[in-house]
C-alpha cells in the first residue's frame, strides 16, 4: 500500500494549494512521522487527481459527471464548490459565485432589512446544503459545525426568523 498517493487538499482541488502539510516539531524536515501517515490504497490516476474511490482506481475531477457511484458525482462538485466558498471563521459571503451556487441571482439573494449580509448569505448555504446535498451531510457536517458555531457568536436576535425568510427566499 502506497502512503496518500492520490490524496490532495481541497485546495489542491480548487487551484489554491499550498503545498504539502508541514510537521514541525518531529524530525524538523517537514515531513509527517511514518506512524501517522494513514495507508490508503495505491491509485494509478495521473497525474493524481481527488481519488474517490482508489480501489477501483477512480478519480474525480471538477466537471466530471461521469462518476458512478450511490451519490451523483454533480451534486458531489457542486457540494465542494459552495463549501470552498466559507471562508476561515465559518461564515460565507454574500458575492456572486455564491448566489451562483444558491441558485439565486445576487440581487434575489439580498439580505433582509436589518440582517448583516455575512450571517444572511451564511443561512442561505447551510440550507442548501441542508436540503439540496443532504445525501452528502458526513462530508459537511462538521463544515456547518463551524458555521453554526460562527452563527451563534454572531449574537443575532432574530436568527429563527432569518432561517424562515430563507427557505421562502430559496423556496424550499
Amino acid at each position: 500500500m502506497a502512503f496518500g498517493a492520490c490524496n490532495k487538499s481541497l485546495g489542491a482541488v480548487f487551484g489554491r494549494d499550498q503545498g504539502p502539510p508541514q510537521y514541525f516539531g518531529f524530525s524538523g524536515d517537514g515531513a509527517a512521522p511514518e506512524r501517522f501517515l494513514v495507508p490508503t490504497p495505491s491509485c494509478a490516476c495521473s497525474p493524481p487527481e481527488f481519488c474517490v474511490q482508489p480501489e477501483m482506481n477512480r478519480c474525480l475531477k471538477l466537471g466530471d459527471t461521469s462518476f458512478n457511484s450511490n451519490r451523483d458525482a454533480a451534486s458531489q462538485v457542486s457540494c465542494l464548490d459552495l463549501v470552498a466558498l466559507q471562508v476561515f471563521t465559518g461564515a460565507w459571503i454574500l458575492n456572486e459565485a455564491l448566489a451562483s451556487q444558491l441558485g439565486c441571482s445576487l440581487a434575489e439573494c439580498n439580505p433582509p432589512q436589518g440582517a448583516e449580509s455575512s450571517v444572511w448569505a451564511t443561512i442561505l448555504a447551510l440550507l442548501v446544503l441542508n436540503t439540496k446535498y443532504a445525501e452528502n451531510k458526513t462530508e459537511w457536517e462538521m463544515i456547518e459545525r463551524k458555521a453554526e458555531g460562527w452563527l451563534q457568536a454572531q449574537n443575532v436576535p432574530q436568527l429563527q426568523d432569518l432561517r424562515e425568510k430563507a427557505k421562502s427566499v430559496l423556496k424550499v
